[in-house]
Order: C-alpha cells, then sequence, then structure tokens
C-alpha cells in the first residue's frame, strides 16, 4: 500500500469516527428532550453501531 493510499485511509476512517461522534452529540441532544431512558439509549448506540 503506498504512503498516500494509508494516508486517505487513515482520513476516511477519522472522518467517519467524527460525523458518529459529532452525530451522536446531535441525536442525544435532539431525542433526549429531558427524557434520560432515551438519552441513554442514544449514548450507548452510537459508540456500538461505529464498530460496525
Amino acid at each position: 500500500m503506498a504512503p498516500g493510499e494509508r494516508i486517505a485511509a487513515e482520513a476516511r476512517g477519522t472522518a467517519f469516527l467524527l460525523m458518529a461522534i459529532i452525530g451522536w452529540g446531535i441525536m442525544d441532544e435532539r431525542l433526549a428532550d429531558g427524557n434520560t431512558p432515551i438519552a441513554l439509549l442514544a449514548s450507548s448506540a452510537c459508540p456500538a453501531m461505529m464498530h460496525y
């Protein structure tokens, strides 16, 4: 694998990780609306989905 391909793969992986983390915060804030069980579900679902 060429160095340019490695850098591109690392950049894509970092971008997906950032999208998941930012989306996690947005989803948690919008869906929870003061409802703690929903906030906990959102907080546990996003990191679990990042692995797949």
